[in-house]
């Protein structure tokens, strides 16, 4: 009985693996991942974590309310002023951290997803439980803009929240 060499097996199986792993990356991530994404870089308030969520994850609607207040903003002051630095987060903030997501509709171009928040608290620090509204789901909705989802909350720009 003759074996096969190593890399006579190897091959087929990074062949396999390379066609399963690239099927893969063809797919829009879902709107639970979406949403995901979008609060931890709310919640990072860094400029490029912003950016992310303007560029890459806000729907074209959402987009023209930020596009708008940021130009009106750079006549106003005489300096450039960009989008992403005029999103306005409170009330979509709603605890420290997403303690569930869950998809509650979903069609082919819109979707809604409820987030759930908690607050993390150490066990020992009674004072944070006192102080500490409670966390309130939040519904968001999702739309699909050229194959991908993305957050669609229009009045991010409008100043006031949610």
């Amino acid at each position: 009985m003759v074996r096969p060499q190593k890399s006579a097996c190897l091959i087929p199986t990074l062949v396999v693996l390379g066609a399963v792993l690239l099927a893969g990356c063809g797919r829009a991530p879902s709107p639970e991942f979406q949403v995901e994404d979008f609060y931890a870089n709310l919640r990072a308030q860094s400029p490029s974590a912003l950016q992310h969520v303007y560029t890459n994850l806000l729907s074209s609607e959402s987009k023209k309310g930020l596009d708008e207040r940021a130009r009106r903003l750079s006549e106003a002051s005489g300096t450039p002023v960009a989008p992403w630095d005029v999103i306005v987060y409170r009330g979509l903030v709603r605890g420290d951290r997403i303690s569930k997501k869950e998809v509650v509709e979903q069609t082919d171009d819109t979707a809604k997803v409820r987030v759930s928040f908690q607050w993390y608290v150490p066990a020992n620090d009674n004072k944070a439980k006192i102080d500490r509204p409670p966390p309130v789901p939040y519904t968001v909705n999702l739309v699909r803009e050229d194959g991908q989802w993305r957050i669609h909350i229009p009045e991010l720009g409008s100043g006031v929240g949610p």
